[in-house]
C-alpha cells in the first residue's frame, strides 16, 4: 500500500503523482480526493479527542485543589465522567475513520513507472526482445499439442482427474511425474547457484497476512479456503510462494548490509481460475493445482530496478537453458496489478498452437507491499521524515505444469520426446529420449456415419435469403451472404472494437431456466440441453455475426463438457476472426470447399455464414456432426418435419442429470445449431405449456437478455415470466419459412 503522507502536500507528498499513475492504471483519480477528504476528517477527530484529553487534565487538576482544601468535588467528578465518555467514542470514532482510510489507501494502485507503457489494451504489450536457439525457426507446425503428447508418453490421466476433482482436475503418473519432479529440483538448483536460498513455503495463510500481501477484497471468489471452525483461524490456500514469503519477513526490521536477500521459493500453489472459464481448458497448461519455483528478493530501495533487470533475466537463463524459444513483453499500464510498479512477462513459443503464451511473470513491487507487512530496513536517523522499507520483486522461474506443456511441444518427436539435457539427470535412467508407450494410438481415432457424410451434399445456404435458392447474381450474392457481400475487409475499427470486448458470454444460464421452469405454473414439461453450453449474445455494435455466435455456444458445449472438444480448442472458445481462420483452413482441407466459391472467402469480412460453415469447422477438428435440412412438401410443412425432430431429439431415452424433477428434465444434450433464411440460433430445450404448445428455448445472439436473481424468494412470478421470455421461441413465429437446416453434434 502506499504511504498516507504520499498523499500530503505538507507532508512532503505529491498527490498529482499518485493522480498521474491512476491515470495510467486507467483507474479512478478521484480516489486521492477521497483519501485526502479521509485523511482531514481522521486528523480533525483525533485533534478532538486530544482537546478533550486535555479538558480532562484540567478538570482533574481543579478536582485535586477541591479535595486539597477539603470541599465538595462532585460536580467536577461528574463532569469528568462525561467527558471520558466523550473521549471514548471519539477514540472510537478516530480508529474506525483510520481503517476506513488505510482501507480506501489499500485501493489505490502502487506508482506505474515511467517507462511502463500506457494502454489498456494488452495487444499494446512492448515486446522487449525475443530469443530462439541457433536455427530453430517460430512457427506455427503441424505437431501435437502438449496434452496429446503427455497422453502418448501415458504420463497423464485427465479423465480420472476430472472424475475425482471435477473440471481441470488431472492425475501425472510415470513419466509425467518424473518431468515434472524434474523441473522442480533443475530448478531449485539453478537458483541455488546463483545465490538464492530455497525456502519451501507453507500452502496457506491467515487471513490477515494474505490482505496484507495478495490485494485481494474478493477471497473467497479468488482463493480457496480451509475453513477451521473459528472464523480466526480460517486460511486461505496460496496462489504462489511469493504470498507466504512476503510475509516470512513481517513486522521485521532487517540490517542493510544483509541486503538484497533472495529466496527461491518452492510451493504447490492452487488457484480457482475465476474469470477463465473456457480459456486453456484442455490439457495442464492453466489448472487449479501446481508446482512452483519463485524468485523472490527483498532489497535496497536504490537497487531495486537494478535487481528487476537482473531476476528477468536470471528467467531467460533458465528459458535459454532449456532450449525454448521465447520473447520478453512489457506489460501495459491498464494490465498491471495493484501492487507492480512495473511488470515484464516471459511468454515462451507454443509451435502446435503457433503462439506465444506467458510461463514468466517478473514484477517490481517496490515498498508496496513491505508498508503493509511493516518490512523495514537501516538505522533511524534524526534527519529521517519517514519510514524506510524494503523494496519487495517476484518473478516466476518455472511454474512446472506450464513449462512441461512448452518442453512437449517443442521437444516432440514422431515416435517420442527429446529430453532436454539440464532435465536428464534428474529422471531415472538419465534417458536423452522418451519413447511413446505402445499401447497408445499414433493418431485420433474419429468414427463418422453416414448421415454426416451424406448431408454436405445436402446442404443448401439459407442464412442470408429468404425462400428458395436464388441464381448467383450480384443481387443474390447480397441477399445470401448480407450487405457486406463484396468487402475484402471489414473497418478497422470494427476488428478493434471485436477483439477488445469479451463480456458477452455468460454461463450457468441453463440451470437457471431450470429453476425458473419447474415453478412455471404455465409449463408441464421441459426438457433442456447439458447445463455446461455458454449463452453467447453479439456486441452491442458488432453487427451480422449471429452464425459465429452460434458456432461459438457449440464449442462452449465442446469443451465444458466432452473429451474432444478440449483437444480441438485448447486455448478455449475461438473469437470470430480465430473461427474464419479455422472455417478457411477447413475449406483448404476439402470440407464443404464449395462455401469458398460461393463466398469468395470470409477471411477479415462481415458476410454471412451459415449451417456449411458451422459443419465444415467441424469436420475438420474432427467432430462428429450431422446436419439436416426440412422443406415444405405436399404432405407436411417444413416447421412441422422440424418441429418432430428436435422434439424426438430431446425426448429420446439417454441418460439424465435430473434427480428428482420429472417436470424439467436436464438431459446430457448437446445444444442444436438452427438456421432458418435469414438468422440463426441454438437450440437450448423445449418447453410444453398448460395450453398444449410446444415452444422452443433457444439462446438468439440477438437478444438482449436481462437476467434476474429468481433464486431469492422476494423475486415475483412476474418477474420470473420475463426473464423466461426472451428465450421462448413460439413456433408460429416460424410459419412464414419453407425450410430449415438443423446441425447437431453426435
Amino acid at each position: 500500500m502506499l504511504d498516507v503522507n504520499d498523499f500530503i502536500v505538507e507532508r512532503g507528498g505529491n498527490p498529482d503523482r499518485i493522480r498521474e499513475s491512476q491515470r495510467r492504471r486507467f483507474a479512478d483519480e478521484g480516489i486521492v480526493d477521497q483519501v485526502i477528504a479521509l485523511f482531514e476528517d481522521h486528523r480533525k477527530t483525533q485533534y478532538s479527542a486530544s482537546q478533550i484529553s486535555s479538558k480532562i487534565n484540567e478538570v482533574q487538576k481543579l478536582i485535586g485543589a477541591k479535595k486539597k482544601a477539603k470541599e465538595d468535588a462532585n460536580d467536577l467528578l461528574q463532569q469528568k465522567v462525561e467527558l471520558e465518555k466523550e473521549k471514548k467514542l471519539t477514540v472510537e470514532s478516530a480508529t474506525q475513520k483510520e481503517k476506513i482510510l488505510r482501507a480506501k489507501i489499500k485501493s489505490v494502485g502502487n506508482i506505474v513507472d515511467d517507462s511502463v507503457p500506457v494502454s489498456n489494451n494488452e495487444d499494446d504489450n512492448a515486446v522487449q526482445r525475443t530469443w530462439a536457439p541457433e536455427g530453430v525457426a517460430v512457427e506455427k507446425r503441424n505437431v501435437l499439442s502438449h496434452h496429446e503428447v503427455l497422453l502418448r508418453l501415458d504420463g497423464y490421466d485427465p479423465d480420472r482427474g476430472v472424475k475425482v476433482v471435477g473440471h481441470r482436475g488431472y492425475f501425472l503418473r510415470q513419466w509425467g511425474v518424473f518431468l515434472n519432479q524434474a523441473l522442480i529440483n533443475y530448478g531449485l538448483e539453478f537458483l541455488s547457484q546463483r545465490e538464492y536460498c530455497p525456502l519451501q513455503a507453507p500452502q496457506f495463510m491467515l487471513r490477515d497476512y494474505m490482505a496484507k500481501t495478495a490485494q485481494l477484497d474478493d477471497f473467497d471468489e479468488q482463493l480457496y479456503k480451509v475453513v477451521d471452525g473459528d472464523e480466526a483461524n480460517d486460511k486461505y490456500l496460496i496462489a504462489t510462494s511469493e504470498q507466504p514469503i512476503s510475509a516470512f519477513h513481517a513486522d521485521e526490521w532487517l540490517i542493510a548490509k544483509d541486503l538484497p536477500i533472495k529466496y527461491a521459493g518452492y510451493s504447490t500453489c492452487y488457484r480457482r481460475e475465476a474469470g477463465s472459464h473456457g480459456r486453456d481448458a484442455w490439457g495442464i497448461y492453466r489448472v487449479h493445482q501446481f508446482e512452483k519455483v519463485e524468485q523472490f528478493v527483498l532489497t535496497d530501495p536504490e537497487k531495486s530496478w537494478e535487481a528487476f533487470e537482473e531476476m528477468i533475466s536470471v528467467s531467460e537463463d533458465f528459458y535459454q537453458s532449456l532450449g525454448l524459444p521465447y520473447q520478453v513483453i512489457a506489460i501495459v499500464s491498464g494490465a498491471l496489478n495493484n501492487a507492480a510498479a512495473k511488470k515484464f512477462d516471459l511468454e515462451a513459443w507454443f509451435p502446435h498452437q503457433g503462439e506465444y503464451k506467458e510461463l514468466v511473470s517478473c514484477s517490481n513491487c517496490t515498498d508496496y507491499q513491505s508498508r503493509a507487512l511493516d518490512i523495514r530496513f537501516g538505522a533511524k536517523t534524526q534527519t529521517d521524515t519517514k519510514k524506510k522499507y524494503v523494496h519487495c520483486l517476484n518473478s516466476t522461474l518455472c511454474a512446472t505444469t506450464r513449462t512441461l506443456c512448452c518442453v512437449l511441444e517443442n521437444y516432440q518427436t514422431e515416435e517420442g520426446l527429446r529430453v532436454p539435457e539440464p532435465l536428464r539427470k534428474y529422471l531415472p535412467g538419465a534417458p536423452e529420449f522418451i519413447p511413446f508407450a505402445p499401447d497408445q494410438p499414433r493418431l485420433p481415432v474419429v468414427f463418422w456415419n453416414r448421415f454426416t457424410v451424406r448431408a454436405r451434399l445436402k446442404l443448401k445456404r439459407l442464412n442470408g435469403h429468404h425462400g428458395p435458392t436464388q441464381d448467383r447474381n450480384r443481387e443474390d450474392l447480397e441477399l445470401r451472404l448480407g450487405k457486406f457481400a463484396h468487402e475484402d475487409q471489414m473497418p478497422s475499427w470494427l476488428r478493434h472494437y471485436l477483439l477488445s470486448h469479451d463480456d458477452n458470454s455468460k454461463d450457468g444460464v441453463i440451470r437457471m431456466l431450470h429453476d425458473i421452469l419447474n415453478g412455471d405454473s404455465q409449463t408441464i414439461s421441459a426438457y433442456l440441453a447439458h447445463p455446461a453450453v455458454n449463452r453467447i449474445t453479439k456486441l452491442r455494435h458488432e453487427g451480422s455475426f449471429c452464425g459465429y455466435r452460434n458456432i461459438q455456444m457449440l464449442i462452449s458445449y465442446l469443451i465444458l463438457a466432452t473429451e474432444t472438444g478440449p483437444r480441438a480448442f485448447p486455448g478455449g472458445v475461438p473469437n470470430i476472426f480465430q473461427l474464419q481462420d479455422q472455417i478457411e483452413d477447413a475449406w483448404d482441407n476439402g470440407c464443404n470447399s464449395r462455401g469458398r466459391n460461393e463466398t469468395g472467402g470470409i477471411k477479415g469480412t462481415r458476410k454471412f455464414i451459415g449451417t456449411q460453415e458451422a459443419q465444415a469447422l467441424f469436420f475438420n477438428m474432427k467432430i462428429k456432426c450431422s446436419a439436416r435440412r426440412f422443406q415444405d412438401s405436399k404432405e407436411r410443412s417444413a416447421l412441422d418435419q422440424v418441429l418432430d425432430d428436435i422434439i424426438s431429439y430431446f425426448q429420446r431415452p439417454l441418460p439424465s442429470l435430473e434427480v428428482g424433477s420429472i417436470k424439467v428434465r436436464s438431459t446430457m444434450l448437446p445444444p442444436i445449431y438452427f438456421q432458418r433464411p435469414g438468422h440463426s440460433f441454438t437450440v437450448i430445450g423445449l418447453e410444453k405449456t398448460v395450453h398444449n404448445e410446444w415452444h422452443l428455448l433457444v439462446f438468439n445472439p440477438g437478444n438482449r437478455y436481462r437476467d434476474t436473481t429468481h433464486h431469492f424468494p422476494s423475486v415475483s412470478p412476474r418477474r420470473k415470466q420475463d426473464t423466461l421470455e426472451p428465450y421462448r421461441l413460439r413456433p408460429e413465429s416460424l410459419r412464414k419459412y419453407s425450410e430449415f437446416e438443423l446441425l447437431y453434434l453426435t
